[in-house]
């Protein structure tokens, strides 16, 4: 396909049957305050919305219904905002990294901002496969700053913080990783964020015995491990 001509949305080419050499392309996005109640899936049909109204040629799977190949990282927990969620996505024709950002972030809806655009290398594993870790930010109640330090040395000391997720019980300790209280009463936190082992910021601060309703965890960094 001609580098420049920009597909209609609606020509969904498969780019694997159909031959086409396809391109990787890899996002960095925040989530703001108006999306901090979407959850994973509404944001992945919030992300399909987003390409078809920029014009962004996808690629898309085989069979009776295709759909495009996007890919989002570490989904973020309700209630949370973020500036540094990441979404791979496949496309059947080169673009430049600054066009699509310029198209991205005229058709993202509010509160999906785009930071950065990269490329990656064809066979580069999948997002899921590569994320360790998820950093957070935690703006917390002025309450009494030892008292609060005492309870995180506390539970960073325990050999096991047992909690119950789903009516089912589970240790919350080995998915803290870190955990520090600024002098700015901002906790800063960093969770693992493997498949099947996934840190929670709501249930740290439950075990801190902090009320995690009117506070609003934000998310700074997805920690990947080296592709190599």
């Amino acid at each position: 396909m001609p580098r420049g001509k920009i597909p209609q949305p609606e020509d969904k080419v498969d780019s694997a049957s159909s031959g086409l050499t396809s391109y990787r392309y890899r996002i960095t996005f925040g989530k703001g305050r108006e999306l901090r109640f979407t959850g994973h899936l509404d944001l992945h049909r919030a992300w399909e919305r987003t390409l078809r109204r920029a014009r962004i040629p996808l690629a898309y799977s085989e069979g009776y219904n295709p759909r495009p190949k996007i890919n989002i990282g570490a989904a973020l927990p309700l209630g949370c905002t973020s500036e540094a969620d990441l979404i791979d996505i496949q496309l059947i024709q080169e673009v430049e990294t600054a066009e699509l950002t310029e198209r991205l972030a005229a058709a993202a809806p509010p509160g999906l901002t785009i930071s950065a655009i990269a490329p990656i290398a064809e066979g580069s594993p999948k997002l899921q496969k590569l994320i360790t870790s998820s950093e957070y930010v935690i703006p917390i109640p002025d309450e009494n700053q030892k008292q609060i330090q005492a309870r995180i040395r506390a539970q960073l000391a325990a050999d096991k913080l047992p909690r119950v997720r789903r009516g089912k019980e589970y240790d919350l300790r080995p998915l803290i990783e870190d955990m520090i209280l600024l002098d700015s009463l901002e906790l800063r936190l960093r969770l693992a964020a493997r498949s099947g082992a996934t840190g929670r910021p709501d249930e740290v601060l439950l075990a801190l015995e902090l009320d995690p309703i009117p506070l609003v965890p934000h998310r700074v960094l997805l920690i990947l491990r080296d592709s190599d």
